[in-house]
């Protein structure tokens, strides 16, 4: 994998960060922002979504209903490595799994009962803190039988994070309000 990002892979990209700065739901936010994001990555899966300190947790379903999403937000949340970071620290982040997980993680029941049941072997996760109680989050996912996430490919997003971290907290808060981003707002950081 190349550790620039092709012209063409970052038109895909800007065009889809002004999609999905113009989506006017919260699931076209997300099969917006994911399909950019899964190219400029190549994941083989993005999920966004919300965390909250007090209540569940929300993945917005892009595609339609998700009863994994479903059991995810009903209770597994809470014992994912990343929910954990969240409700610890104040501080938004973007890690890969490999920087939140011990020794021990295959023995955990969030393994059993969800990470290896999912068929997903690497992951890196953003969380953009909204308020002192709610997050948005973007998780980008490997599959088994595809090769890890390179250094540089958890780099690229942290540094395109720093770069848009006030954007994309703009639009999570649109998509949990259920209203577009302001025109400035894409067009300034779009």
């Amino acid at each position: 994998m190349q550790s620039n990002v092709s012209l063409d892979q970052f038109g895909r990209w800007s065009g889809g960060v002004a999609a999905a700065a113009m989506a006017a739901t919260p699931e076209e936010l997300s099969a917006r922002f994911t399909a950019a994001a899964s190219g400029l990555v190549g994941s083989d899966r993005v999920y966004v979504g919300f965390y909250h300190r007090d209540i569940t947790s929300l993945t917005i379903d892009d595609a339609g209903p998700d009863h994994w999403n479903r059991d995810y937000d009903a209770h597994i949340y809470r014992q994912d490595p990343f929910f954990q970071r969240f409700a610890s620290t104040r501080q938004d982040f973007l890690l890969p799994l490999s920087a939140l997980r011990n020794g021990d993680f295959q023995h955990t029941p969030y393994y059993s009962e969800f990470y290896g049941p999912s068929d997903s072997f690497d992951e890196i996760t953003g969380v953009f803190n909204l308020d002192g109680l709610t997050a948005g989050y973007v998780t980008f996912l490997r599959r088994n039988g595809a090769e890890p996430f390179a250094i540089r490919i958890w780099q690229r997003l942290a540094r395109q994070a720093a770069r848009q971290g006030s954007f994309w907290k703009d639009c999570f808060i649109c998509a949990a309000s259920g209203t577009r981003a302001p025109q400035s707002v894409t067009l300034a950081r779009g």
